[in-house]
């Protein structure tokens, strides 16, 4: 999501790949500033399948956790909600 919104604020300030490429720095944040209220609303209306889905299979009562976390950070929520998911299961 960080990605995004950083992407977002980028592409609205009309940044280029030319203008990155240009004042390159691993630490540049864009200018833009988003309003708090505007992020939220974006990422509480985003769907992100594979992120903390379950999946329920009604025929063989198969129950699916997904998700597709890909660094420590994300790993560390996946497993929190995969916890919190299956506590009513045991």
């Amino acid at each position: 999501a960080n990605l995004a919104l950083h992407l977002c604020q980028a592409i609205s300030n009309g940044i280029t790949t030319s203008n990155i490429n240009a004042n390159s720095n691993s630490n540049a944040t864009p200018n833009a500033t988003f309003h708090d209220i505007m992020m939220l609303e974006a990422l509480s209306e985003a769907s992100w399948p594979g992120r903390c889905q379950t999946i329920q299979q009604p025929d063989t009562g198969t129950t699916f956790f997904l998700d597709g976390a890909h660094t420590v950070q994300s790993l560390t929520a996946t497993l929190q909600w995969f916890a919190h998911a299956t506590s009513s299961k045991r």
